[in-house]
């Protein structure tokens, strides 16, 4: 099971509701934090701190599997023990939409994927927003931004999905937009004369297969930010729609390493 570090985070801030003793033990029984545990009493301030409970979770999505799994089991059990109780049905919402967003639904079985899983790969999400931020682009931030807002609107309480399109949409376009002010673009500030810049000839960034891809992706998450998306079946397709928008905009941060990379090579063997 992997789970984005926002997912991770969310999970501690429900963790956060769950009395210290109790905590203390559900962390102990899944390897979390052991080089903490003998450190901790339930009064410690640190159970009480969603960024210093997140840093105690292993990179290694097994533990991390085995909590959001036992929480999942016991929910009702640690519900009881939250008080006020309406703070932890809080947190379990943006828990569950969260772990929707990763690619898994919650059944008596546990957490069942949604999508076939690669073993290996850590989430697109997250290593999508670390390239992001090594990446030198004047705009990184603007985007990753955007992508964090996109993730805030679907996994909130009550989720606004055509917010969370629109955001995500805005992070391609921001994206696509900084990629060709880089190359001096000076035409029309719309996504298909931009997309045909970078398509040209004068740039050659992507080729004109990836601009129909990049050109369908955008098409698809602008119709689910124009109109107003609130059943089950479009919680799905936003889920979807914002997937297809990150696998473009890792595409667009690896195509400009990946040609920044060349352009090295190649000043490397003319010197």
């Amino acid at each position: 099971m992997k789970l984005t570090h926002r997912s991770k985070l969310t999970l501690c801030e429900l963790l956060t509701a769950v009395p210290g003793a109790s905590l203390v033990a559900l962390l102990a029984k899944h390897g979390v934090g052991n080089s903490l545990l003998g450190q901790l009493d339930p009064h410690d301030q640190r159970l009480r701190e969603p960024l210093s409970l997140v840093k105690m979770l292993p990179r290694d999505g097994t533990p991390v599997s085995g909590l959001a799994s036992e929480l999942l089991r016991r929910k009702n059990d640690f519900r009881q023990q939250t008080s006020p109780r309406y703070v932890f049905d809080q947190r379990w919402a943006e828990v569950e939409q969260s772990i929707f967003l990763d690619g898994y639904r919650p059944s008596d079985k546990g957490w069942v994927p949604i999508d076939p899983e690669i073993a290996g790969l850590e989430p697109l999400e997250d290593d999508l927003i670390a390239e992001l931020r090594a990446s030198g682009l004047g705009d990184a931030t603007e985007v990753i931004n955007a992508i964090n807002g996109s993730a805030n609107q679907f996994t909130q309480a009550e989720p606004d999905h055509t917010a969370s399109m629109t955001a995500i949409r805005i992070a391609l376009d921001t994206l696509l937009r900084a990629i060709a002010n880089e190359r001096d673009y000076t035409g029309q500030q719309k996504w298909g004369h931009i997309l045909g810049f970078l398509s040209g000839k004068q740039t050659s960034f992507v080729t004109k297969r990836e601009e129909e891809g990049l050109s369908g992706v955008y098409s698809f998450i602008s119709e689910g930010s124009h109109r107003w998306l609130d059943s089950v079946w479009d919680r799905e397709m936003t889920r979807l729609g914002r997937n297809f928008a990150l696998g473009m905009c890792y595409f667009l941060v690896k195509q400009r390493r990946r040609e920044a990379e060349e352009s090295r090579t190649c000043s490397s063997v003319t010197t």
